[in-house]
């Protein structure tokens, strides 16, 4: 996972809007199968309006992502909950 390590929140890296990921373990079926592709990248396509670092919206827990080429959203799974955001 990328992030912005000029930024922490608890002692971690925060992740940007401009960040884009590699996705593993892709749980659609191989294209070859007649499911959608499997992802390979996903980036974000909403993040905060009212908090940047380093000049780009920082993401947070309701921040909106896309992954490529079927689409599908990033799931979050983990959080820090000592700062919040708009």
């Amino acid at each position: 996972m990328m992030t912005y390590p000029r930024v922490s929140v608890g002692g971690n890296p925060i992740v940007i809007r401009s960040n884009t990921f590699s996705v593993t373990g892709c749980q659609f079926p191989a294209w070859t199968l007649g499911g959608s592709p499997p992802c390979s990248t996903a980036s974000w396509t909403m993040a905060a309006t009212r908090l940047f670092a380093g000049g780009d919206n920082v993401v947070l827990v309701n921040s909106q992502s896309q992954c490529t080429p079927n689409g599908t959203p990033l799931q979050i799974f983990r959080t820090q909950i000592r700062a919040t955001g708009t």
